[in-house]
């Protein structure tokens, strides 16, 4: 008896941890992560900081591995993923663009709140 109260709440576990589907019908992860297709603007910030925009109003800093200090004057950069469009990890992206030949690799991923973002970018 005690098997048949567990595999309803197993069975409904498994169906909560499945991962959810995108507008576009592409399968989301579970945890928040970035839709690289949804990028559509960057700033510099500083030489090892760039933010980008995603959609309308969510902004992420991307901290670089190394400093970039061309980025500045650049008009454009590239993001590459890793592996899917998801971006949910520094792990899944690299900045490419400014004084480097190769790509920069990102240690890190941080949303922006609001009261943040609309301050005036340094540099």
């Amino acid at each position: 008896m005690p098997m048949r109260a567990l595999l309803p709440a197993a069975t409904l576990a498994a169906l909560l941890a499945a991962p959810a589907l995108a507008a576009d019908g592409v399968e989301k992860p579970e945890r928040e992560c970035i839709y690289a297709r949804n990028i559509n603007g960057w700033n510099f910030i500083s030489p090892d900081t760039v933010r980008i925009t995603v959609g309308v109003n969510d902004k992420y800093d991307l901290k670089l591995f190394s400093r970039q200090t061309e980025l500045r004057f650049r008009n454009d950069i590239g993001i590459r993923t890793r592996g899917s469009n998801w971006i949910c990890s520094p792990l899944d992206v690299e900045v490419v663009g400014g004084e480097f030949t190769g790509r920069v690799p990102v240690v890190s991923i941080t949303k922006v709140e609001e009261t943040t973002a609309a301050a005036k970018p340094a540099g």
